[in-house]
C-alpha cells in the first residue's frame, strides 16, 4: 500500500470514530434523560404512597381511638364488677 492510502484510510477511520463517539454521547444523553425522569416519576409515586399511608394510619387510630377504646373500658368495667 502507499503511504496516502494508508494515510486516507487512517483519516477516514478518524473521521468514523470521531461521528461514532458523538452518537454514543448523544445515545447515553438520551438514556440519562429517561432514566431520570423514571426515577423522579418513581420518587412521587413513592412519595404520594407513604402520605396515603400515614393518612390510613391516622384514621385507624382515630377509629381505634372512638370505637374499641370505649369498648374495652365498658368490659374492664363489667369484669371490674
Amino acid at each position: 500500500m502507499s503511504e496516502k492510502r494508508v494515510k486516507d484510510t487512517c483519516s477516514k477511520l478518524d473521521i468514523k470514530l470521531i461521528d461514532l463517539e458523538k452518537k454514543s454521547k448523544r445515545k447515553t444523553n438520551k438514556i440519562q434523560a429517561v432514566c431520570k425522569n423514571f426515577f423522579d416519576k418513581f420518587e412521587d409515586e413513592v412519595k404520594g404512597m407513604k402520605h396515603s399511608y400515614i393518612e390510613m394510619r391516622d384514621s385507624y387510630d382515630m377509629w381505634a381511638r372512638n370505637v374499641l377504646k370505649p369498648q374495652e373500658l365498658k368490659e374492664a368495667t363489667l369484669f371490674a364488677l
